[in-house]
């Protein structure tokens, strides 16, 4: 599964440049039987919610995605390869190994898993990669798509209440 933080003040939220804020998702399973299909992996998400939110330095916001699994091999050839969990840092998580390979997930883009070798191939596909996402909701924001490995999606406080 992926992972999650939310975050949310009545004020401004600082992220100092020490700071490491991590949220990854795992990655897929990669197909068991000679023709299973690789499982996707899971994206992660982070939330800051305040007034303001500042992002500084070299703080970082790790979200990412985990890589999708191999499709099986087919028969006698064994299991494809699981993909890997997201890095706590910004990069890629490796899609699973096998003919059908996984699809990288991770750092602000995610690809989609590797077709069976050929229609009615006893290879299975394997899994589509995941990437995550770093909500910012806020007044004023500073920093964040820079300090980021997740896809940055800042939004605007609808009302005040």
């Amino acid at each position: 599964g992926g992972g999650a933080l939310e975050i949310s003040a009545g004020g401004t939220i600082t992220i100092e440049s020490t700071a490491r804020l991590l949220a990854s998702g795992n990655g897929g399973l990669g197909g068991t039987d000679t023709a299973a299909g690789g499982g996707a992996g899971a994206g992660g998400t982070v939330v800051l919610e305040g007034v303001g939110v500042a992002i500084q330095g070299s703080a970082l916001v790790a979200a990412n995605g985990g890589g999708g699994g191999a499709g099986g091999n087919g028969p006698g050839l064994g299991a494809g390869g699981d993909g890997a969990a997201g890095p706590s840092a910004i990069g890629v998580a490796a899609g699973g190994s096998s003919k059908s390979p996984g699809g990288s997930g991770g750092d602000r883009d995610a690809q989609a898993g590797g077709n069976a070798p050929a229609a009615g191939s006893a290879n299975g596909g394997g899994g589509g990669g995941a990437v995550g996402y770093l909500f910012v909701i806020a007044s004023t924001a500073s920093g964040g798509a820079a300090n980021s490995s997740a896809s940055y999606v800042p939004q605007p406080i609808p009302a005040t209440y």
